[in-house]
């Protein structure tokens, strides 16, 4: 790993560590309607307290590595003495406690710049200070996962895991959404409680695997949306992010399995309709060559394009699959025609389920959408086939 990767890695971490302390913050008051805020006045903030947090990883404790933050906080301090000011910090070499303060450590921190502020001011501002070490990522997140899995009486730490990956999904928009209004980057107890009420998506991020394990990653995916008994008749949008190097034979693997999971034919009904595949970065020349090994194989597909040189058709593409016309696969060949098939009226309620190795789509709000970063396309036939 290069320094400026090993960097950004670092930061991604440190944020993630600031939003299992946001997390812990809001789900430890009394009071369920009393705000917590985000990057507002500081990292952290509420009405009596303003939390700066500070990940180290890497680093040994100095005091002269937090003056930056202590500085910051003081200047804080001028404006609004009645707050308590935390420094919420990890460093590798510190066990986790709450350090004494006292005027002689704010001096030792400030340094050269301790005669930039009167005494008086550093001798108040050393009453309503703490520096708190933490716990490491690892047990901060476990904690967070148990406050969480405790207070939303979770079956078990994969379902706590569920739930916390679409509250800090919501709380990174709320930051993200409000660039100039900070007063909105706020949330309470209430709030969390309606996101996962409410909540029409659902993100996975392939990171939480090293908190789960990957294979007890996948078995949580898999049965709270893979298993068998979860398949009703809906319309199944999957879409797939490729890196461009996969062969044909991979992807009609990932096809198979999704197929045999969410195609159902019964004797006398079509349990479950042909499920919907788009695939990002998948040149034309090798869609084509999908097809053709598909249909070469006794698949039944439409991909709204009935005849070469068409324009898009799309009643070609929806038709509803039965038991005469046996379809059981659905393709989309572009974008444009994935979002005007999501967009209509079919009829049935639309499920979209992303796996993605960057970045997901971006589809519409009142779509059930389910967000899961892999690794590789294989990982899609291992989370399905996780109990074969």
């Amino acid at each position: 790993m290069t320094n400026k990767e090993d960097g950004g890695y670092y930061a991604i971490k440190g944020f993630v560590f600031q939003i299992n302390t946001s997390i812990l913050k809001i789900l430890n008051k009394d009071d369920p309607k009393e705000h917590t805020y985000l990057e507002k006045i500081e990292d952290i903030n509420d009405k009596d307290t303003v939390i700066q947090v500070k990940y180290k990883e890497k680093s040994n404790y100095y005091p002269s590595r937090i003056r930056g933050p202590v500085k910051n906080l003081l200047e804080k301090f001028k404006n609004d003495s009645e707050k308590e000011f935390v420094l919420y910090a990890y460093f590798k070499d510190e066990k986790p406690k709450e350090k004494d303060i006292d005027l002689d450590f704010i001096n030792e921190v400030l340094g050269d710049s301790k005669d930039e502020y009167e005494k008086e001011l550093k001798k108040e501002f050393s009453k309503k200070f703490s520096v708190i070490f933490s716990v490491n990522f690892d047990i901060s997140f476990g904690n967070v996962i148990k406050k969480i899995k405790d207070f939303f009486d979770c079956a078990d730490r994969k379902e706590a895991v569920i739930y916390y990956s679409m509250i800090s999904d919501e709380l990174l928009k709320k930051i993200i959404n409000n660039p100039n209004k900070k007063e909105n980057r706020k949330c309470n107890k209430e709030e969390l409680k309606n996101i996962l009420k409410d909540s029409k998506e659902h993100v996975f991020y392939s990171a939480y695997s090293e908190y789960l394990g990957k294979q007890d990653y996948f078995e949580m995916l898999n049965n709270k949306y893979f298993s068998p008994q979860n398949v009703t008749y809906f319309e199944r949008f999957i879409l797939i992010e490729l890196n461009g190097g996969e062969d044909i034979s991979e992807i009609k693997k990932v096809i198979t399995v999704l197929e045999d999971l969410f195609y159902t034919p019964q004797e006398t009904e079509i349990k479950s309709g042909a499920p919907y595949f788009y695939f990002q970065n998948l040149k034309p020349e090798k869609m084509k060559r999908l097809k053709t090994d598909l249909f070469k194989e006794g698949n039944v597909f439409r991909d709204g394009y009935p005849f070469e040189n068409s324009d898009f058709i799309k009643e070609d593409l929806t038709e509803t699959s039965d038991l005469k016309n046996k379809i059981s696969l659905k393709f989309l060949n572009k974008e444009q025609d994935l979002k005007q098939v999501i967009e209509d009226n079919l009829g049935k309620r639309k499920e979209i389920y992303q796996f993605f190795l960057n970045e997901p789509m971006e589809i519409g709000p009142d779509i059930y959408n389910i967000k899961i970063q892999i690794d590789d396309l294989l990982d899609i036939k291992r989370i399905i086939n996780i109990n074969n």
